[in-house]
């Protein structure tokens, strides 16, 4: 599959990466998971029973 029909499908993400870690900013694996489901909720990524269900 091209590169350009992945991104219109939602399949290809950039994460940025970054050496320093702020050990302040709490985040839960939850919150780390449900955004790899962002690609498949609405423009305001308000996540569905479902979504948290498969979380």
């Amino acid at each position: 599959m091209p590169i350009s029909q992945a991104l219109k499908r939602n399949l290809v993400a950039y994460v940025p990466q970054s050496e320093e870690v702020n050990w302040q900013f709490s985040m839960l694996v939850y919150d780390v998971v449900m955004m790899g489901c962002y690609g498949y909720m609405n423009f305001l990524r308000i996540p569905k029973a479902i979504d948290k269900q498969k979380v």
